[in-house]
């Protein structure tokens, strides 16, 4: 059993009842284990004319919504019993059937308990005032947000919820119906928001303020509780390969006049700590999966190991930087460190003093493949590396450069941190120790080799040790479970994380992951994760989501051992090319070198854009993937396709407006629609709206009779914002087209006109493109068109219409 922390009255007995009143005898096979099902008000069982289900109109839809939150207002205007009355309105909603086939009762019951347990007592506060409220809201005497009684409530929703993850448990999660759950209670939140702020009186509002916490409390729970169980999901299966689909969110407004995503970006930053850097933790809270989760005991585990520790953001100043760009941040670039001397932690020695181990070329170079540093012979020699194949035995080394343990073998490497990586490599019953410090010459022929073999050593290591500054301060001497979480808070902002090199070696190595912390003492992720996921606080726990590199998991329930099997997993394009899009590499190239080693083993890898994407023709990539800032090559046919995965624009400011330009990622894309790379360019299906030119624009006015010229200069929102994005990307006589990704699937019912989800902070990602074919407006397949760059359309200005297009990006 994990530690207590919810004080929610989520008894063994509540939960039994919650559990008994939805149990079906049905055991047949051909029966799911577990149905949980929200009432969306979009079908309905119809029996006449054959037909199975009636579909409602838009208008019927929005009249059972209404209905319902006057259900909610109605149960709330009664202040004895309010949060009772809620309940059973709320209720109605989920329709549930268990059957107990490959559990006990007792087990799914008990199960649903250890996460129920584990969740925080109160959510993510409103911002309304609760001065006018009637004390008969609040539990006791105090009017404040923890008091309301519909927050202590225990909603039978959400542990409908929980007992539906513990029941399929054995099956997989399937995260879709949750999330229909999330994004249809979100909007009947939206509705109970609008009529509250159509309210005409005190009372009105007071009531539609206590439905709203209601429904929130439900519906941030109900995110930690969907993340949660997803988690567990991945686990058992390829954690890259989740669909963008399971993790959107329908933005909706809680408060008048305040989002979902706005609130939850205040309350990420709310308690954030004063040396945590600002450009990592903004990269973290914008991600779509962060959307509403509880970061005030996120940032408690930070202050609870680093303190006052001074962050490393600026030269010459122990502030952080301001998070509002990628260069604004010495971790992230700039920060060139000249002496590559770093010592092991009980070294006396000074720098000019400290003896280095330098390699014998002449070992190197007569070994095949990788090579490793081998420990005995290495000390027994005098003061010369000595070289074997890389094998099973082992310790793979993966540390951050800027923080002193660079070089070269030439070079060589303080002999105190040779001992130490020798005295790891026997903790782990290894004879040999791979860093890149010893093991990647300067040699462009060596270097390009040892590169090329990174994959199988990390794979085939004994185990992966982290090296990061940050956490080697970690003192792990009495591993409570409160120090399991701080340290999977550590890993997520630390050094280590936001580099590219160390994210591929923990891809290939994530199995056997270990971090080294204070006096050389080291602590396996994999337990390290698993802990907190059974023991620790829930909302803790999601986190991991945002590690998949660093989580171990398994293919169809059945553990990879064998190298080989290892060997073959590579990751798709555009899941590499997300993960790599924030994290940067030191030596120019090295971020495709990179890419091209996470897509797995068969080809050698590419050293720069062209040559990567010439060696993708005629395969295929989602192409919302492509939407991001990422520079774009200039070649014929491959203006579509990123110089790398870096979304780094490479003007840092917009020579229009004078302001830093927008780091925009990529998202994975896998729910769009695909287009094909051939040698002529990007074939596809997208959105499309095309608009005229500047010169046939400016020749349509001159032409226009007297009358009609002033309305023509008097332009609409739309036209304005236009006439910008022709002025910023189109050469004055080229057709331009705005390009959106198709969506592949139906993202959400609750969302019409098929909008695809993206997680930009402000307005609406638009591909623009440009062509002077006089063809431009017919669909003609062959109508060449070129990639301009991405534009943020403003969330205030209404977008044109656009339509689906094949489309060729030459």
């Amino acid at each position: 059993m994990g530690q207590r922390l919810c004080d929610i009255d989520y008894s063994l007995d509540i939960i039994q009842r919650v559990f008994e009143s939805d149990l079906v005898s049905d055991s047949s096979e051909k029966t799911p284990i577990a149905l949980f099902d929200y009432e969306d008000f979009y079908v309905a069982p119809f029996q006449s004319h054959g037909c199975q289900y009636k579909y409602y109109t838009l208008q019927e839809h929005r009249r059972l919504i209404d209905s319902k939150c006057d259900e909610l207002y109605d149960a709330a205007s009664n202040t004895d019993n309010h949060a009772q009355r809620l309940d059973d309105v709320f209720s109605t909603l989920v329709k549930c059937e268990w059957r107990a086939r490959e559990q006990t009762p007792e087990e799914i019951v008990h199960r649903a308990h250890q996460v129920l347990a584990r969740m925080p007592s109160v959510p993510v506060e409103l911002p309304d005032s609760l001065v006018s409220l009637p004390l008969a809201y609040f539990t006791g005497n105090k009017k404040s947000w923890k008091h309301l009684k519909v927050l202590s409530f225990p909603c039978k929703n959400l542990i409908r919820l929980v007992l539906y993850g513990a029941s399929t448990v054995s099956r997989g999660w399937v995260a879709g119906t949750p999330q229909e759950t999330l994004n249809g209670v979100a909007e009947v939140t939206d509705r109970a928001t609008l009529k509250s702020t159509l309210s005409s009186s005190e009372t009105e509002r007071q009531r539609w303020f206590i439905v709203r916490c209601f429904l929130w409390s439900f519906w941030q729970r109900a995110r930690t509780i969907f993340l949660y169980f997803n988690l567990r999901f991945h686990f058992k299966v390829r954690f890259e390969d989740t669909s963008n689909i399971h993790y959107w969110s329908r933005n909706f407004d809680v408060s008048p006049g305040l989002s979902m995503v706005k609130l939850s970006e205040m309350a990420a930053e709310e308690g954030k700590p004063d040396n945590m850097c600002s450009w990592a933790f903004r990269l973290l809270r914008t991600d779509s999966i962060a959307l509403g989760l509880e970061f005030r005991l996120f940032h408690d585990r930070f202050s609870s190991i680093f303190g006052q520790e001074p962050a490393r953001c600026r030269r010459g100043s122990d502030e952080p930087c301001d998070g509002a760009h990628y260069s604004h941040c010495l971790r992230f670039v700039g920060a060139h460190v000249e002496d590559q001397s770093a010592h092991d932690t009980s070294c006396n020695h000074m720098s000019n003093f400290e003896t280095k181990v330098k390699w014998d070329e002449d070992s190197y170079r007569a070994v095949l493949g990788s090579r490793a540093v081998l420990i005995v012979d290495t000390e027994t020699e005098s003061g010369r590396l000595r070289y074997c194949a890389a094998s099973e035995r082992t310790l793979a080394i993966s540390h951050v450069w800027s923080h002193g343990q660079g070089g070269r073998p030439g070079t060589g490497i303080n002999s105190c941190l040779h001992s130490r990586y020798c005295r790891l490599a026997r903790s782990f019953d290894c004879d040999s120790y791979w860093i890149d410090t010893t093991c990647i010459p300067e040699d462009h022929k060596l270097r390009k080799e040892a590169i090329s073999c990174i994959n199988s050593t990390f794979y085939q290591s004994r185990a992966v040790l982290v090296c990061d500054k940050d956490l080697m301060k970690v003192d792990v001497t009495d591993m409570s479970i409160q120090l399991k979480e701080s340290l999977l808070v550590a890993s997520l902002m630390c050094d280590w994380n936001i580099r590219a090199w160390t994210i591929l070696e923990a891809t290939k190595g994530r199995e056997k992951i270990f971090l080294l912390c204070k006096d050389g003492k080291t602590v396996e992720f994999r337990r390290l994760v698993f802990d907190v996921y059974h023991h620790g606080n829930i909302a803790l726990a999601v986190f991991a989501t945002f590690l998949p590199h660093m989580c171990p998991w398994e293919n169809e329930g059945k553990q990879l051992n064998s190298i080989e099997e290892r060997f073959k997993e590579a990751l798709p394009i555009s899941v590499a090319g997300t993960w790599l899009s924030h994290r940067p590499a030191s030596r120019p190239g090295d971020d495709v070198v990179i890419w091209s080693l996470l897509l797995g083993p068969g080809r050698d890898p590419s050293s720069n854009g062209l040559d990567f994407w010439k060696a993708h023709v005629g395969n295929s990539i989602p192409t919302g993937f492509l939407v991001s800032s990422a520079p774009r090559l200039t070649a014929p046919g491959l203006s579509w396709a990123p110089q790398s995965p870096f979304a780094a624009p490479n003007k840092l400011k917009n020579k229009q407006s004078n302001k830093i330009s927008d780091f925009i990622r990529p998202s994975k894309g896998q729910d769009t629609a695909y287009g094909k790379i051939t040698d002529d360019g990007l074939e596809g299906p997208w959105l499309v709206y095309r608009f005229q030119s500047r010169l046939k624009l400016l020749k349509k006015t001159l032409k226009a009779p007297p009358r009609q010229l002033s309305s023509r200069l008097s332009s609409s929102p739309l036209d304005q914002e236009l006439d910008k994005i022709r002025h910023r990307f189109l050469p004055y006589h080229h057709y331009g087209a705005l390009l959106r990704p198709l969506p592949s699937v139906s993202y959400s019912r609750f969302d019409s006109g098929g909008k695809f989800p993206d997680y930009t902070e402000q307005g609406t990602l638009i591909v623009v493109c440009s062509t002077k074919d006089e063809d431009w407006n017919s669909n003609k397949w062959l109508v060449s068109w070129k990639w301009r760059g991405v534009y943020k359309w403003p969330t205030d200005v209404d977008l044109p219409s656009f339509g689906k297009l094949n489309f060729w990006i030459a």
